[in-house]
């Protein structure tokens, strides 16, 4: 072989060595929650593509769109009031009665619609899932911004009311721990993402658990003081409502906007604590279950 055949294909194979250098290579490492941060930030313009994709498909084919996020938010703050306000006569502890379930309405509904839209991410995204990669955490992650978007609706809504009650009737005051309340927001998103990834490992197995959840969530929403305060319940029975993760943060942020009480310090602490729990053992599930959840859906 001539010396310039043999420098051709010298030239040849170094060529092809350095087109096999990948970029990416997707690996089953060791679990490890900074390096699927890292990842999910690489990813944030897809993240950014599911939330846009999911806020239209809330109002797609209706005829008042987002306007629905608002009429919810005031219809069911309404039926609240006259039935647990004016039939049941439950206290509010001196807040305006429609103020009183319009908060507690709304910050439900941040919580449960998060936790189950999170919940059916597997079954949601598996036909996605099954043909490309990329990181699964961006779907959990993409519902739970989504859900922030008629959350804000009725947030600005909530707050038009609540400046009407505190400047014109005089009667509502807040906490000057009110710089606090968006820590308090970060923990209900926190645990409805924990406790959700939790459920979306076990639908990938038992898919009737979806239906399970609407009703779990209707009893969690009566056993937490949502529509009535805990000043309201016998002493003997405080307790089991405020290490509710959930329950400890509504009564602790009606404390704040409402400056109607002391804040419980213990339950809180105990709820913080419970949702980093949650959300450290979601985040394992979810990642063990990832692998090989397309094998069984």
């Amino acid at each position: 072989m001539e010396k310039n055949q043999i420098e051709k294909c010298d030239t040849y194979e170094e060529n092809t060595e350095n087109e096999n250098q990948w970029t990416l290579i997707i690996s089953a490492d060791k679990y490890s929650i900074w390096a699927d941060l890292k990842e999910l930030w690489s990813y944030r313009e897809l993240i950014a593509v599911f939330v846009k994709r999911d806020i239209k498909t809330m109002y797609a084919q209706t005829i008042l769109g987002p306007v629905w996020f608002i009429i919810t938010a005031v219809l069911s703050s309404s039926i609240f009031t006259f039935l647990f306000g004016e039939i049941a006569g439950f206290s509010t502890d001196g807040v305006p009665q429609f103020l009183f379930y319009m908060f507690g309405t709304i910050l439900w509904s941040l919580f449960s619609s998060c936790l189950s839209k999170v919940s059916g991410t597997f079954l949601g995204y598996s036909g996605l899932m099954g043909k490309i990669y990329f990181p699964r955490l961006c779907t959990p992650i993409s519902q739970i911004i989504s859900r922030l978007v008629p959350f804000g609706i009725q947030l600005i809504i909530f707050l038009a009311v609540y400046l009407y009650y505190m400047l014109v009737k005089n009667s509502v005051s807040c906490s000057g721990l009110i710089a606090a309340a968006p820590l308090l927001f970060l923990e209900i998103l926190a645990l409805a993402l924990g406790c959700g990834l939790i459920l979306t490992s076990l639908t990938v197995r038992y898919r009737d658990i979806m239906t399970l959840i609407t009703y779990a969530l209707q009893i969690w929403m009566y056993i937490t003081p949502v529509m009535y305060p805990v000043s309201q319940l016998p002493e003997k029975w405080r307790w089991f409502l405020l290490i509710n993760p959930i329950g400890a943060i509504l009564e602790t942020m009606r404390c704040i906007c409402f400056n109607t009480g002391d804040i419980p310090v213990a339950y809180l602490a105990v709820s913080w604590f419970s949702t980093a729990l949650i959300l450290g053992i979601g985040g394992f599930v979810f990642q063990r279950t990832q692998r090989k959840f397309i094998d069984t859906i």
